[in-house]
């Protein structure tokens, strides 16, 4: 992004120099210029001729010197004529007119910062003990007593929603207990595998609550356990990562969502922590 800005402010700077610099006042400064009908012409400041063949057109603003096959714009002129960039060109030529600096030259401008938005405390607790069928729930009592479930629920802030029948809600709460949002998603009641067929069941509560203007920045979930003491281990579902904690308590057990999530941004709440990574294969 800032090498698209860069480039688009020096090619604002080339439309406004080409526009005010005479093609024939600038080549006329390095070559005694005639005029000849519609051109101007001289002797080539690129070899040495006897007969002049540079010439320069003021109504296609662009010179052409025959000897040397040299060609192009008043910035081409000054690039080849001094031996120098086409910033530098652009520099030189605004100093022989004396034109003023442009505001951004050569200089990227940041587009300020949004402020990160959080959910509201009220949104997330009606999703807390709501009574509502949840399917992660079901499966995950299946293969664990409902006391740790509870107790898992609890410690991971998973909530219940009701935007697809049985949907569960991964908070995202920061390690200042702030809610950055919460991940929507649909399991298989029977088998714990995310329902995929016949699309993906996914999606953020800030979409589906319809919150305008709201700008997520999301953190590792599980990062507000990280006021606690202990070694980290990082898994990509949210699911691998509840499932972790109930068989290897010891440990503080965070998910990325994804591999592409671990970012250094995200991943700074780990400084001076012991981290242990592991994908989710097999």
């Amino acid at each position: 992004r800032r090498a698209f800005f860069i480039f688009m402010s020096f090619i604002d700077d080339l439309k406004f120099v080409k526009q005010r610099a005479d093609i024939t006042e600038v080549i006329g400064h390095f070559v005694q210029l005639k005029r000849k009908g519609a051109e101007y012409v001289g002797s080539s400041p690129f070899s040495n001729e006897r007969t002049p063949s540079f010439s320069v057109s003021k109504r296609v603003i662009i010179f052409k010197c025959f000897s040397s096959g040299q060609s192009g714009d008043v910035i081409d002129f000054v690039c080849q004529i001094k031996g120098v960039s086409n910033k530098d060109a652009l520099k030189w030529i605004r100093e022989f007119y004396q034109l003023p600096p442009t505001d951004n030259e050569w200089k990227y401008i940041a587009p300020p910062e949004k402020p990160i938005s959080y959910i509201p405390t009220e949104l997330y607790w009606k999703t807390i003990d709501t009574g509502h069928v949840n399917y992660f729930r079901d499966w995950l009592t299946s293969v664990l007593d409902s006391t740790s479930v509870s107790g898992l629920f609890q410690l991971y802030r998973v909530g219940t929603s009701k935007h697809w029948p049985g949907s569960c809600i991964f908070w995202q709460v920061d390690l200042a207990g702030r809610i950055r949002s919460g991940k929507i998603m649909v399991y298989n009641p029977k088998t714990g595998k995310r329902v995929k067929d016949p699309e993906p069941l996914i999606t953020w509560v800030h979409k589906a609550a319809k919150l305008r203007d709201f700008n997520l920045s999301i953190c590792l979930f599980g990062e507000h356990l990280l006021s606690e003491p202990g070694t980290v281990c990082i898994v990509e579902s949210e699911k691998s990562a509840i499932l972790a904690k109930a068989i290897f308590p010891r440990f503080i057990w965070l998910a990325s969502g994804s591999l592409t999530n671990l970012s250094a941004a995200r991943c700074a709440v780990l400084v001076n922590r012991r981290v242990i990574r592991y994908p989710d294969v097999g």
